[in-house]
């Protein structure tokens, strides 16, 4: 699967989080009502992807590499989702998931995690709905973490959805690149205007 395969995947999945009252699986409401948008939905859609074209993959794969995230020693850490070649040995893609304006301490987790592995990445980031800043900050804890895990050996894919705004951007970061570039855009009466995508690409998930 090359990097344009992987895209497809990752805008077809952004598509169908943006409109998942056409489909089964739906975001629980929290006790005060409003809806709980997660990691997880993205993960369940981008299995049922996979499943449907019989492409193999593994969920919370062991590592390949050694990690060290707490006082403890070194273990095998755990990649959110792995796709597979045909014969079910060789390993084509990482993929991590998160959620919302995560924490700079889980994001440097994920992506030490597919900076390290000897094959190509892919982030996968969903977001419930967002202002003039938050992506703005999200890249910013997207380059850090990539500074504090010495940069990437293989191609990395990230893609952000904005759910409520029915849009979502993709960037391919190539190993030789310095840094993500951040996208300049503004939130006004609903609605993101993008004045510069400075390499990103935006696709509607209407």
């Amino acid at each position: 699967m090359n990097i344009q395969e992987m895209l497809a995947w990752n805008k077809e999945a952004g598509k169908i989080l943006c409109n998942l009252g056409n489909y089964p699986i739906v975001f629980p409401d929290y006790s005060n009502g409003t809806a709980r948008v997660s990691e997880q939905e993205s993960k369940i859609i981008l299995c049922a992807l996979l499943w449907q074209e019989n492409i193999p993959f593994s969920v919370e794969t062991p590592t390949m590499e050694k990690y060290k995230f707490t006082g403890e020693g070194y273990t095998s850490a755990r990649s959110d989702l792995t796709v597979y070649a045909e014969n079910k040995k060789d390993r084509l893609w990482n993929i991590e998931l998160k959620a919302h304006n995560a924490q700079q301490k889980n994001i440097d987790k994920d992506f030490e995690k597919l900076a390290r592995e000897q094959i190509p990445g892919n982030w996968f980031h969903t977001l419930g709905n967002a202002d003039s800043g938050t992506i703005k900050a999200l890249i910013e804890k997207f380059n850090k973490a990539l500074e504090n895990a010495g940069g990437i050996k293989k191609d990395l894919i990230i893609s952000m959805v904005v759910i409520d705004k029915k849009t979502m951007f993709t960037y391919v970061l190539h190993k030789d690149d310095p840094k993500i570039p951040n996208i300049d855009y503004s939130v006004s009466g609903g609605e993101i205007t993008v004045s510069n995508l400075n390499g990103w690409e935006q696709h509607s998930c209407s």
